[in-house]
């Protein structure tokens, strides 16, 4: 639709090619079920605020994508999306208190953009690549208070970043098995610029495996040593 604001209560949306499509408009999401549609939600461009509260957005292909939009989810479950559960570029979504399960990816940040995400109080579990972070010119990824666990299948199976700013704190990275890394690391990229990198503090990142390479930390940055705290 147009600018102006749907609210959804108790509703099950089932077996489209999109279950919303939202274009220069605001959804509020509550007590829902989406699933099994190619996208689940989809904010193309121009979006205004998308609140998606205690609902469950499962087997789609896609789960929620979000482009120059700020959604925020709280108290969900995101899981079962093939490709990925959340995708996002030139966005700033805020995740809270919400599971992320079973997804190809669990979470994945701009190809080729801008963007931050605040993932807060919430589980990234049992997907190919828990966090995937591909190229960000600018803006971050923080992640607080959260657990990422059991992803499995990925070159870098927790928290895979190539271009960007990860900001680790007071959070558990164990149990993942990748192909190089089985916790967090940089890709190879030496293009990048300082900007690039992982702050950490106050977290355990340990109990990764990984097919050859580093179990827990790969490449952390591509110049200074990362900030740990």
């Amino acid at each position: 639709g147009g600018f102006g604001l749907v609210s959804i209560l108790r509703t099950s949306v089932r077996e489209n090619t999109y279950g919303f499509v939202i274009y220069q408009g605001s959804l509020i999401l509550e007590n829902s079920h989406v699933a099994l549609n190619w996208y689940g939600i989809h904010q193309p461009f121009f979006g205004q605020s998308t609140l998606i509260l205690h609902s469950v957005i499962e087997d789609n292909y896609v789960g929620l994508s979000v482009s120059d939009a700020s959604p925020v989810v709280q108290d969900s479950l995101i899981r079962r999306n093939s490709a990925v559960g959340l995708s996002f570029s030139e966005a700033d979504p805020e995740v809270v208190r919400t599971t992320f399960e079973n997804n190809g990816i669990g979470i994945s940040g701009p190809g080729n953009g801008y963007g931050s995400l605040r993932l807060i109080d919430s589980a990234v579990l049992r997907n190919s690549t828990g966090v995937r972070v591909p190229n960000m010119y600018s803006g971050f990824i923080e992640i607080v208070n959260t657990t990422i666990s059991g992803n499995t299948g990925g070159p870098i199976a927790g928290i895979a970043m190539t271009r960007g700013r990860v900001l680790l704190g007071n959070s558990t990275v164990v149990g993942s098995t990748g192909l190089s890394v089985g916790g967090i690391g940089q890709g190879d990229d030496d293009s990048v610029n300082s900007y690039t990198g992982f702050e950490i503090s106050g977290s355990i990142i340990a109990g990764n495996h990984s097919a050859s390479g580093s179990s827990d930390c790969g490449r952390l940055g591509p110049g200074a040593p990362p900030q740990i705290l």
